[in-house]
């Protein structure tokens, strides 16, 4: 066989086992994950059972990436110590936030899974790459039950000591209930009087109660008890009125006796009382002048009796007064007359010297 062929088919070869191993890796392999890259966290925990390079790191149940590195964590002056530190590697594309915390949970099986949950925190940074974060670690759950076993073997136990005493209380209960029959049959004589009474009695309730309905199923009984309950808002407001009249009524009764004390506290003061002692005197004065009056008025010799019972003084007085009215009238043109000379007089003084030497007919 020539040798090119040879190598040819080699070639061949070879390039079909690259394309075939291209192709698996694309089949079962994201495409994406290989192509966009990841960033690392570092996380530490108290312990870690389970994880394992390759486990995968969730959030919200989607897998963000997975484990790189498992390995025990060193403190500040590098000693190894007993936490454990978890080199994780997140999808570029996928970020983690300050308010999440990463927790280890573990399955019955013993698998290990990293799962990002939140915290309740109000922070909404997002974690940077390369940052060292602090995790959380869920209790195995084979671990949980076996908690769960001895806290129910002490159940089971309580409940036991219990059932014992609820036996003991039953035979107590069973003890108690015999004596009460014992009780029952030395006094059945008693009890049954005593039902008869009750039924005598629960009889004349019966007959009360056929009474009552017989009273209150009339239809006028029923509807004068309407009528007067209809009344009773009426009856409360006149009530209330009647109250309200009470009150006020109160009120003035009071009012006026405060004000008929200051008029007693005012009258029984000293001055008050010498003003009503000064006014009886002067009433007392007055009363006397009026008496003496009333006796010049009455004394037969004296000028008002004169004034009141003589007609003809009276017919006297009327005469002097229509006389003196008279001569009012006459004398009131010469009056005027003095008026207008005297004005002249005051405006003209040379008028009279005028007159005295030339003489005229007069000033009419």
């Amino acid at each position: 066989m020539d040798e090119r062929v040879m190598q040819f088919r080699v070639g061949f070869v070879v390039a079909a086992s690259l394309l075939v191993t291209a192709i698996l890796v694309i089949m079962f392999a994201e495409p994406k994950k290989l192509l966009q890259g990841s960033y690392p966290l570092y996380i530490e925990f108290d312990q870690a059972p389970g994880v394992l390079p390759d486990t995968p790191v969730r959030k919200s149940g989607i897998r963000i990436g997975r484990v790189v590195r498992v390995e025990f964590a060193k403190d500040d002056v590098g000693r190894q110590d007993t936490r454990v530190l978890v080199t994780v590697a997140i999808d570029n594309d996928k970020m983690v936030y300050q308010d999440e915390v990463c927790q280890l949970q573990t399955n019955l099986l013993g698998d290990a899974v990293l799962e990002f949950i939140r915290s309740g925190q109000q922070d909404k940074a997002r974690i940077e790459p390369g940052s060292r974060i602090n995790g959380t670690f869920q209790l195995d759950p084979a671990r949980v039950l076996g908690s769960m076993q001895e806290g129910l073997q002490g159940s089971i136990d309580d409940v036991r000591k219990t059932a014992l005493d609820v036996q003991k209380v039953a035979q107590s209960l069973n003890v108690t209930l015999q004596q009460v029959n014992d009780i029952l049959k030395e006094n059945r004589g008693g009890i049954k009087a005593a039902v008869d009474q009750a039924e005598v009695a629960l009889r004349s309730v019966s007959d009360a109660a056929n009474v009552a309905n017989q009273l209150f199923g009339d239809p006028e009984t029923q509807q004068i008890i309407r009528d007067q309950i209809r009344r009773v808002p009426a009856l409360v407001d006149d009530v209330q009125k009647t109250l309200r009249n009470l009150d006020q009524g109160v009120r003035v009764i009071t009012e006026t006796a405060q004000d008929v004390k200051r008029v007693t506290g005012a009258l029984g003061s000293e001055e008050s009382i010498a003003h009503v002692k000064m006014a009886i005197e002067r009433l007392g004065t007055t009363t006397a002048e009026l008496e003496a009056f009333a006796k010049a008025v009455n004394n037969s010799d004296g000028t008002l009796n004169r004034l009141i019972h003589d007609p003809e003084l009276y017919q006297s007085l009327n005469r002097a007064a229509l006389n003196v009215e008279r001569l009012t009238k006459e004398l009131r043109p010469i009056l005027d007359d003095a008026r207008v000379f005297t004005d002249k007089v005051s405006r003209h003084p040379g008028v009279i010297v005028r007159d005295a030497i030339r003489p005229g007919p007069g000033i009419k």
